[in-house]
């Protein structure tokens, strides 16, 4: 007997639904036709290879699931899409997106300015990762708030990242890939020191932008 989906993650899918719905016009026609060309070209080859009209029906009924699972995996795509689409250029999107990162913490605008520029602090097992996001003047903010976290982690390993859509920079969409892409080089434990060496000094307290974020790779389709 299956269990029904959770209260929480049906008003979770419903949110992300619409969501993506607002930036994504053809979702709905999406859905539709990736369902039914799944359905259709599935069940056509279960009528011509299967004999058996009970078999037949036991194969349609794995074919109807095998196109949910298509439809729901579309649908987690393209919402993860719309909601990076939509915190593109908000100030604090970083901080919304690493939230959602398993394995790592952040602490927002560590470093800011009147221009919206920030430095953000994440901590994981690749250590500290200074992530960086603006415009002109961020890169003298970036290289103030690199000396000063060398002075408080010492010889723990330090990158940075700066957010933008150049070739010198990570677009907010692949920011996910570069964290879990970096070598992991401290412990648990060496971890949960580094943080609360770094808890102490904490950061500014910026608004966020809000929403269904998905999880990347960590979360159930659909969703980030």
């Amino acid at each position: 007997m299956s269990t029904p989906m959770p209260e929480g993650r049906v008003r979770q899918v419903i949110a992300a639904y619409k969501m993506t719905r607002r930036t994504d016009k053809f979702l709905p026609l999406i859905l539709f036709a990736s369902f039914a060309i799944t359905i259709g070209i599935f069940g056509a080859a279960v009528l011509i290879l299967v004999p058996s009209l009970w078999l037949q029906i036991i194969f349609m009924v794995s074919v109807f699931l095998v196109g949910l699972i298509v439809v729901l995996f579309i649908f987690g795509k393209r919402a993860e899409v719309a909601a990076y689409s939509q915190l593109e250029g908000k100030p604090g999107a970083a901080v919304a997106v690493v939230q959602n990162i398993r394995k790592w913490s952040i602490t927002a605008a560590v470093a800011a300015d009147r221009n919206q520029n920030m430095v953000h602090r994440a901590v994981g097992r690749a250590g500290v990762v200074l992530i960086a996001e603006g415009s002109s003047g961020l890169g003298s903010m970036l290289s103030s708030e690199r000396k000063r976290t060398v002075r408080l982690i010492g010889d723990s390993p330090l990158t940075e990242i700066v957010i933008g859509n150049s070739s010198q920079t990570t677009p907010l969409k692949s920011l996910p890939k570069k964290l879990k892409s970096l070598p992991k080089k401290l412990n648990r434990a060496e971890v949960s020191a580094l943080r609360k060496r770094l808890e102490a000094v904490g950061g500014m307290n910026i608004p966020i932008p809000k929403g269904p974020m998905p999880k990347s790779t960590n979360m159930r389709v659909p969703r980030q």
